[in-house]
């Protein structure tokens, strides 16, 4: 049966696409790209990295169009010569009818129909759909899947990480049989090249966080009913092991799904870094992760840093949500408890963890060099100036 909300939102991206028809009257203006990030909620993953190599390899070639809830959270942007408009205005709406390429990581096409002379780019938010989503996640109802597909009509170009989403994901979560860059995903380069003290500086003294502590990574993804808690984990018990095993002090940061939101995590020896407006940036300073089903699996393999999955209610998962890969393939300690967890943790070897990040990469192909960034602009210049 079909939610009331649902037909609402099918009726309103109706509309939309007749008043862009009416605005593809204005002709295109060959150097405009426009960007988004999770629907104008961010200013990070790939779309910000695309328009910062943009910004360094062609300086004054492209007018380039950023998409914000709220721009003058933003105004530092301006300064680079990029354009703030507020998303879902009727500005944004122009500026999509007339660029000549548009770019975004949820896809978010439905109601923006595809003109000639246009280019639509999916970077996604994900180099890999572990778990299910879009077309092959269970709870979507036929209104969704019909504006998924509907979004993958209107789309020209896919970026892939990994042989695993262009042969799997694409196919069965997306039924994207168009063209794919398969280069990598730009938010990727700098964890895939290291070497980023610059960056890890700036996130440890925006918390306080002293230069030599361990720092440890929280990263939960989001529940279908609960999507505001958390798994419990004895954060107390975490860091005095994980003090004991460094021979250094711990620090525990935490991080919601964007989804989810932060949940006001209160513990005194855990730091809530929701708010920090890029989560690669967050990777970088971490020196462990400990995640459960999120993609940031695949983000932090590449530094070869310990990896531990603690998924107490993995068996619930697997029911309401499903995997696209099994979770004992993923080559990491699976935890159920605070016990397990700990126990991998006291087990753990550095050359041992090296070496399930670089099976996990190479079981799912990766296509990541530290120049995707690169690659992508040279494809948009291609297509703006032939």
């Amino acid at each position: 049966m079909l939610r009331f909300n649902s037909i609402v939102r099918l009726v309103c991206i109706y509309a939309l696409r007749t008043v862009m028809h009416i605005l593809h009257l204005f002709p295109i203006k060959n150097n405009r790209i426009v960007i988004n990030s999770y629907i104008g909620q961010q200013y990070a993953c790939s779309p910000k990295y695309i328009s910062k190599k943009m910004l360094e390899m062609y300086p004054n070639d492209f007018e380039i169009i950023w998409f914000f809830n709220e721009p003058n959270k933003y105004s530092f942007l301006r300064k680079d010569g990029i354009k703030l408009v507020r998303y879902r205005s009727l500005g944004h709406l122009y500026y999509e009818a007339t660029a000549r390429v548009s770019i975004n990581n949820i896809g978010s096409y439905s109601w923006n129909p595809l003109r000639r002379g246009q280019e639509h780019i999916n970077t996604w938010h994900a180099a890999v759909d572990y778990k299910k989503v879009a077309l092959s996640e269970p709870r979507n109802d036929y209104v969704m899947k019909k504006t998924l597909l509907m979004t993958t009509a209107e789309t020209t170009l896919f970026l892939s990480a990994c042989r695993f989403f262009s042969e799997k994901n694409l196919i069965e979560d997306f039924n994207y049989k168009g063209k794919v860059l398969e280069a990598g995903l730009p938010r990727n380069d700098n964890l895939y090249i290291g070497n980023n003290e610059k960056i890890v500086d700036k996130v440890k003294k925006r918390y306080g966080i002293h230069e030599k502590d361990f720092v440890v990574l929280y990263a939960p993804t989001w529940r279908y009913d609960e999507k505001n808690t958390i798994p419990d984990l004895n954060f107390e018990l975490l860091a005095s092991v994980i003090e004991e095993k460094v021979g250094r002090p711990c620090t525990i940061i935490y991080r919601a799904h964007h989804i989810t939101g932060s949940t006001g995590i209160r513990k005194t020896n855990v730091i809530d870094v929701t708010d920090y407006p890029d989560s690669q940036e967050i990777l970088m300073a971490s020196d462990a992760l400990i995640t459960d089903y999120s993609s940031m699996i695949w983000d932090f393999s590449l530094t070869k840093r310990p990896c531990f999955v603690y998924a107490p209610d993995v068996d619930t998962f697997i029911h309401d949500r499903g995997f696209n890969i099994p979770i004992e393939k993923w080559g990491f300690p699976i935890c159920r408890t605070n016990e397990e967890l700990i126990s991998a943790i006291k087990e753990y070897e550095d050359g041992k963890g090296k070496e399930r990040a670089e099976k996990h990469i190479k079981l799912l192909g990766s296509y990541e060099s530290g120049h995707s960034a690169e690659k992508v602009c040279e494809v948009i210049y291609k297509a703006c100036f032939g």
